[in-house]
């Protein structure tokens, strides 16, 4: 968190995707993840350059990841916004 808050780049020219699940390890990302998504909003981090998701009732596997691996690519593929 920290390296997050003193680190992290502006928003013009990147992006950053993260998704979690709500089933198995995937549970426990909740309460970390809406702190990285605050600090990220709050350094300008929104829109187009930043996208994070929660899929209810997926757990941490890769067939979890695979059935929704189109969303973050397709989001980091596209273009970044400057």
């Amino acid at each position: 968190m920290d390296y997050i808050e003193r680190h992290f780049p502006p928003p013009a020219g990147h992006k950053v995707y993260f998704d979690h699940g709500t089933r198995t390890l995937d549970a426990y990302y909740a309460p970390i993840q809406q702190r990285v998504d605050r600090v990220l909003q709050s350094k300008g981090w929104t829109g187009d350059h930043f996208e994070s998701r929660v899929f209810q009732g997926a757990d941490h596997s890769e067939k979890s990841w695979a059935a929704r691996l189109a969303i973050p690519m397709t989001f980091l593929l596209a273009p970044a916004p400057h």
